[in-house]
C-alpha cells in the first residue's frame, strides 16, 4: 500500500494525467516496479558517459545467495554504450562443483547508483539452474555493488571490482 501511494504522490508532482497501473509480479522484490514509473518519467539529462564506474573488460567478482547456498559470483563487463551495459553472469558453487554463466543486460543510473540487470541467453548451463537477475546499488567510492537476486528463494550478493592489472 505504501508503496502505491508513493507512485501516485511521484505521479501528482510529475504532473502526469493518469497513472500507469501497478502490477504485482511475482518476484521478490517490489521496490523495482515502484521505481521504474519514477526513472521512466524523469527527463534524459545529458552526463558524461565517465560517471559509470563499469568499464569494459572489467570483472567483479563476489558471491551470492540462492537456495543451493553461496555461490562464487564473477559479472565480466562486456560492452558500454553509455549507461547501457552488457556483462556476462558467472558462478561456481563449490559444494556441487556446479559452474555456469549467462547474459545480462542492464542500465546504470548515476543519480541514484542504481543498476538493475535483466538475464539473458545461457552461454553454458549446468543442470537444475536458471537465470536471475540482479538489482542493487553502487557504493559511493564505486568498488561494490550490491543487492538483491530477483529470484524465487534468492538472497542477496556482492561483487567488488577486481583489481586493474597494469599493461607493460
Amino acid at each position: 500500500m505504501q508503496t502505491r501511494l508513493g507512485t501516485v504522490a511521484l505521479w501528482l508532482l510529475l504532473g502526469c494525467s493518469t497513472p500507469r497501473p501497478i502490477v504485482d509480479a511475482p518476484t521478490v522484490s517490489t521496490p523495482v516496479a515502484s521505481a521504474r514509473p519514477a526513472e521512466s518519467a524523469l527527463p534524459a539529462v545529458a552526463v558524461d558517459a565517465s560517471e559509470t564506474p563499469f568499464k569494459a573488460g572489467e570483472t567483479w567478482s563476489g558471491t551470492y545467495t540462492c537456495p543451493q547456498g553461496l555461490t562464487s559470483l564473477g559479472l565480466r563487463i562486456r560492452r558500454l554504450d553509455g549507461f547501457e551495459i552488457e556483462a556476462t553472469f558467472a558462478f561456481k558453487h563449490d559444494p556441487s562443483g556446479a559452474t555456469g554463466e549467462f547474459a545480462l543486460r542492464g542500465r546504470y543510473t548515476p543519480g541514484t547508483r542504481y543498476l538493475r540487470f535483466v538475464a539473458g541467453d545461457w552461454i553454458t548451463r549446468p543442470p537444475n539452474y536458471e537465470t536471475v537477475d540482479l538489482e542493487g546499488h553502487v557504493s559511493a567510492d564505486g568498488r561494490v555493488f550490491a543487492g538483491h537476486v530477483d529470484a524465487q528463494g534468492c538472497g542477496e550478493f556482492s561483487v567488488q571490482r577486481a583489481p586493474v592489472s597494469q599493461s607493460p
